[in-house]
Parts: structure tokens; C-alpha cells; sequence
């Protein structure tokens, strides 16, 4: 055999030589792989289940203890061994990823793939991409997820300050109702009371009440003939003129109070604020009537404020 030859021979052993060695790596690379896989599955031990968050498993009705202290306290005693819970949790969550990583990572190895191409369903026209089923299954065994307690602890509180401010309105609108009957008692108790005072009829209304205290006194009546006219001008001075047509004179005061309200009424610009401007305006005639008259007028006036 020729040194030619030999050379030949030799440089074709040497390339098959570093062939086999970059192949045997490779084999040793994949080994140690899926033995760094093996030893984190090995090392993370088995799956480990959540432990069951009673925040989340405590989905009540706020309003089954009787007062909003109560549920507060209950919750926020919940609450509190939640986060306990919560926090251990994680940590095994920790575990159960690093597991369900191995796994696909094995999977992955084996050229084993996590997406198919496929029909979504029987009427789909188009192909789509879609994750294969054990890829679901491995995800649905290996918990990795837990809801924060923190949610639905702050969604209780807002709740519950909810039916605090709902007791408050209640409370608010109970109270309303009692201040009306017992304004409205109050309220038949004087109208029956003045009524027997002025020798009303038995079944005499609120109305008819206030015109007999106005027949009993002719200088409120001209007076409150005045003050409406002062609140309401619309239809001129008819207030005045009509109160004034009923009272009667008497005296060298009444014949002045004629004489000044006649010339109010002759000089009327279409404001009534005259009539509490003038010499003889309401509130001085008011002073001249009859001091236990008026105050009962005074009361009808508290009952009746449209009068």
C-alpha cells in the first residue's frame, strides 16, 4: 500500500473519529437534559393540591347575621386566615409549575407537539390553531392558579357599607313617616281645640275654622288681606280691595286705615309690596287686634302655611 493511500485512510478515520465524538456529545447533551428534567421532577416531588381559600369558598349573603357589625366581623375574621392560606398557596404553586414545565419540557423532547392545526369544530370552514387536549389535562391536574381573597373581601365590604347606608335610609324614611303622623295629630288636635273655642260645628275642617277666627277679628282680616296682596300681585290689588270692602269703621283709626289703604289702592303701580310699606301696612294692623285671637290665628297660620 502507498504512503498516498495510507494518508487517505488515516484523514478518513480521523474525520469519522471527531464525527462520532460531536455525535456521542450530543447524546450526552440529551441525556443530561432529560436528566436535569428528570432530577427537577424528582426534586419538586408529586403534584400538591391548593388549599382551599375559605374567602373564596365563603360566597354568602351578606345579610345572614342581623346587623352589618356582625357580618364585618365575620368576614374580616375569614379574611385573615384567607391570607394565611393564601400565602402557603403560593409557595406550592411555585412547586406545581416548575412540575408542569418538566413535563412539557419532556413532551417537547419527544417531538411530542402542544398545537394542532385542525378544525375548531364540524361547521368550521377554516383551519385554526388549537392546544392539544393533553395539554389541558396536564394544566387541569397541576393547579397553578388561586384567586386573590383580596377581591372578594373588599366586594363584601362594599356590600356590606351598601346595607348600612340602605338601614340609614330606612331608619331616616321610618322616622319621616312618624314626624308626619304625629305633626298631622298635633295638627287635629288644635284645629278640634280652637274649633271647640270658637263653637265650630263638630265636623268643622281647617278651612272653616280659620274663617270664623276671622269673623271674630276684623283687624286680621283686613291685615291678612294686605300680606297676600304683598306675596301675590297677579291679579292686582283684589286682596286688599276685597278685605277692605269687609272691614267695618269703628273708630278715628279705622276711618285712617280706610284712608290710607283707598289711596294705596288709587295710586297702585302693580306692586304689592305697597301694602307693607305704607303707614298703615298689615304688620301695624296686626297690633291692633285682639292679642288671644291672634295667637290662635297664629297657629291656624302654622298648620295651614298656604293660607
Amino acid at each position: 500500500m502507498s504512503e498516498e493511500k495510507k494518508e487517505k485512510i488515516a484523514y478518513k478515520l480521523d474525520w469519522g473519529i471527531k464525527d462520532a465524538e460531536k455525535a456521542i456529545q450530543k447524546i450526552k447533551e440529551s441525556v443530561n437534559e432529560q436528566s436535569e428534567v428528570l432530577a427537577t421532577l424528582t426534586s419538586e416531588g408529586q403534584v400538591e393540591k391548593l388549599i382551599p381559600c375559605p374567602m373564596i369558598t365563603t360566597y354568602y349573603y351578606v345579610k345572614n347575621y342581623k346587623t352589618p357589625g356582625g357580618t364585618r366581623q365575620q368576614i374580616e375574621a375569614i379574611y385573615k386566615k384567607a391570607k394565611s392560606i393564601y400565602k402557603q398557596n403560593l409557595e406550592t404553586i411555585e412547586k406545581n409549575k416548575k412540575i408542569e414545565q418538566a413535563i412539557f419540557a419532556i413532551m417537547k423532547k419527544f417531538n411530542i407537539p402542544e398545537k394542532n392545526y385542525t378544525y375548531k369544530s364540524r361547521r368550521s370552514k377554516k383551519q385554526e390553531w388549537s392546544l392539544c387536549e393533553w395539554t389541558k389535562e396536564v394544566r387541569n391536574f397541576i393547579p397553578t392558579i388561586q384567586q386573590d381573597p383580596k377581591i372578594i373581601f373588599e366586594q363584601k365590604m362594599k356590600e356590606i357599607e351598601k346595607w348600612e347606608k340602605e338601614i340609614i335610609t330606612e331608619k331616616g324614611e321610618k322616622e319621616r313617616e312618624e314626624q308626619i303622623k304625629e305633626n298631622e295629630k298635633k295638627k287635629q288636635n288644635i284645629i278640634a281645640y280652637i274649633a271647640l273655642k270658637y263653637n265650630c260645628k263638630p265636623d268643622a275642617n281647617a278651612e272653616e275654622v280659620f274663617q270664623t277666627i276671622l269673623k271674630k277679628d276684623k283687624y286680621i282680616a283686613l291685615a291678612l288681606g294686605l300680606e297676600r296682596n304683598h306675596g301675590d300681585w297677579s291679579d292686582n290689588y283684589s286682596y286688599a280691595k276685597d278685605a277692605l270692602v269687609e272691614f267695618s269703621v269703628e273708630n278715628k283709626d279705622d276711618t285712617a286705615i280706610v284712608k290710607d289703604i283707598s289711596l294705596c289702592i288709587q295710586e297702585w303701580d302693580g306692586d304689592g309690596r305697597i301694602f307693607r310699606d305704607t303707614l298703615w301696612n298689615y304688620d301695624r294692623i296686626y297690633t291692633l287686634a285682639n292679642e288671644e285671637v291672634l295667637q290662635d290665628f297664629r297657629k291656624m297660620q302654622e298648620i295651614m302655611p298656604l293660607i
